[in-house]
């Protein structure tokens, strides 16, 4: 474990119209927790609660600069993955271990959610976070965080999904060169941590994985997806893990969504997923 680095721990995404994206995650099968609202960012998240980790649903809420800037991200898309938080079992710790290898960090910030339960009392999500270098590593949007509450966003009675997701399994990385770019994910996550393989790269982050793959290679290893392909460098599929993926199946079928099926991957039309990369594989 690299500079106390454990993992992925949650994925953010940024979306232009909360309402119309919570009845999108719902119909691909997701339980979504109530809203927790970030006053310091001036946002609304909704989570898609697993075990070990989660998925944010994140909308601008008012007009502060935060909501600014999650409108901006977006640049008139409905969705898109803007951050990626890396697990830390001690933020200060990772911070130091990070700095030595040479990346210029600042200290942790300490954001809030709250959560407003149905008595009106307010619970309160906090957790520490360090931003990492823009595209250090390039293509992945990433921090530090170290999570004090993680019981809030990730309660057992939110992670029954009728889809059984399990968790996030990995996140795909579209870059010019993937094996160029090996040194700077292995600084990361550990000098053994990236395999290459023809035009991919599999990192290995603790918790769950990151593919980097060219263009030339990206419907190799995503056959079932219809994604349109950015420019790189870009952050282009997230890939959840379910039980069942059979009852997955069905599921998206009876909510009207025609997923596709190749070998153990079940692809998720980008039009029903808000133009997003989403894909299910069986764990």
């Amino acid at each position: 474990m690299a500079h106390q680095i454990t993992g992925i721990d949650h994925v953010q995404i940024a979306v232009a119209d909360p309402l119309s994206a919570s009845e999108a995650f719902r119909r691909l099968g997701f339980f979504l927790s109530p809203p927790l609202q970030n006053p310091s960012r001036g946002s609304l998240v909704r989570c898609l609660s697993f075990g070990d980790d989660h998925v944010e649903l994140i909308g601008a809420d008012g007009d502060g600069p935060g909501a600014g800037a999650i409108r901006r991200s977006l640049a008139g898309v409905s969705a898109k993955m803007t951050g990626i938080g890396l697990g830390s079992r001690d933020i200060g710790a990772s911070v130091d271990s990070l700095r030595r290898s040479g990346l210029d960090l600042s200290g942790p910030s300490t954001p809030s959610c709250f959560l407003r339960g149905a008595d009106g009392v307010e619970e309160i999500c906090s957790c520490s976070i360090v931003g990492l270098p823009d595209e250090q590593p390039p293509g992945l949007p990433a921090f530090l965080c170290e999570r004090a509450t993680s019981d809030i966003v990730r309660r057992p009675e939110w992670q029954d999904h009728p889809n059984t997701a399990r968790g996030i399994v990995s996140l795909t990385v579209l870059l010019d060169n993937p094996e160029a770019e090996i040194a700077g994910y292995n600084r990361l996550f550990g000098p053994a941590a990236s395999t290459p393989t023809d035009e991919t790269v599999t990192v290995h982050t603790g918790h769950g994985l990151i593919f980097l793959v060219s263009a030339g290679g990206f419907d190799d290893l995503h056959p079932s997806l219809d994604v349109r392909v950015p420019t790189p460098p870009a952050l282009v599929v997230l890939t959840i893990g379910v039980s069942d993926i059979v009852k997955t199946a069905k599921v998206l079928a009876e909510n009207g969504v025609s997923a596709q099926r190749r070998g153990g991957h079940l692809g998720i039309p980008a039009a029903e997923a808000l133009g997003l990369g989403l894909e299910f594989v069986e764990v």
